[in-house]
């Protein structure tokens, strides 16, 4: 999950919560003022629960996933310029200094809410604009005060949101970096088992659908436990990276390239398998040209392959004869050398 992934999944789920409660909160407010002031004008009620029923109406949409995951912020953002808009016409009919007050607490409070930036800057010039085109006409306080308070008011809803946002985003990546882990291998970048068997059943599926062949290959390191022994782990995982890489740079983008043993290499692919004696020639000449040094490690890669139709198909199977036709081949080719003596 990327960071616009994991602040839209956070937005949506947070969203129905905080529009229901403050649309909650301002008709209870709206309550408590009639029940205090009996002789304020109806109109401010009406202005109260208006925004009350926008509020309402943006989770409704969210919970009914009426708008794309992108729109939720613009209906966070909608339902704090409904009440931010209350309270400015509610202070256009009547003045009262604390209800410019109410207008920062709520941009503070509900701002750091709407999760993105666009949407967040939109609310916050509608609702500057229109209270500035209030404070030009009231004959309350100065007009020095107010752009104190507002900016005041904007630069806290701009810090916490960007608090917020670098919150989840920090979370996104750690949770990114533990998926990571749990299915790349740390040494080579390659997929481990488990990440080969996360992404077996897409592969499956994208072979039926093609109705393609699938292969597989198995290469084994020879001679990296000798390596080990006399040169040291920091040798022989400089031979196990060189040969990754050699594997990543004879293939195609989209085979799964896995570590699957200590030594031992898996390649999954569509289409025809790669001839083995070929594919062996050309990650040679990769390894010979990658600046490791041959003469302590003097070793080869041997391949064996395997291929089956997606009717047929058996991962298991096709693996156990890879490796199984890997040891036939480098059998054959021992078999073949000059004897030493």
């Amino acid at each position: 999950m990327d960071r616009t992934e994991a602040r839209l999944a956070v937005s949506r789920s947070e969203s129905p919560r905080i529009l229901l409660i403050g649309a909650g909160l301002v008709a209870l407010a709206s309550v408590l003022t009639w029940i205090e002031e009996p002789e304020a004008p109806v109109v401010i009620h009406v202005f109260d629960f208006a925004a009350a029923l926008v509020m309402a109406g943006c989770a409704w949409l969210v919970l009914r996933q009426a708008v794309p995951p992108r729109g939720v912020p613009w209906l966070m953002a909608t339902g704090l310029t409904a009440v931010g808009l209350s309270l400015i016409a509610q202070m256009w009919i009547l003045p009262k200094e604390v209800g410019f007050s109410y207008l920062m607490v709520v941009l503070i409070a509900l701002g750091p809410t709407v999760l993105e930036w666009r949407a967040w800057g939109t609310a916050a010039a509608v609702l500057f604009v229109a209270a500035w085109s209030l404070v030009a006409m009231w004959p309350l306080g100065h007009a020095s005060e107010w752009l104190i308070v507002s900016g005041a008011g904007l630069i806290t809803s701009a810090m916490l949101l960007g608090i917020r946002l670098r919150s989840i985003d920090a979370l996104a990546e750690a949770r990114q970096s533990m998926a990571d882990l749990a299915t790349t291998d740390a040494l080579t970048g390659l997929l481990n088992r488990h990440g080969l068997s996360a992404q077996t059943d897409r592969f499956v599926a994208l072979a039926r659908r093609l109705e393609s062949p699938v292969f597989v290959l198995f290469i084994d390191i020879d001679g990296l436990k000798a390596a080990n022994d006399r040169y040291g782990h920091a040798f022989g995982d400089e031979v196990i990276v060189t040969a990754a890489r050699a594997v990543i740079a004879t293939t195609r983008a989209d085979d799964l390239v896995t570590r699957w043993g200590g030594d031992e290499i898996v390649v999954i692919g569509l289409g025809e398998r790669p001839d083995p004696v070929d594919l062996g020639s050309r990650l040679t000449a990769v390894l010979d040209a990658s600046g490791l040094d041959r003469q302590r490690w003097s070793g080869e890669l041997s391949i064996g392959a395997s291929q089956s139709w997606p009717a047929q198909l058996d991962l298991a199977a096709l693996i156990d004869g890879a490796d199984a036709d890997m040891y036939r081949r480098r059998e054959e080719r021992r078999g073949q050398r000059p004897s030493s003596r």
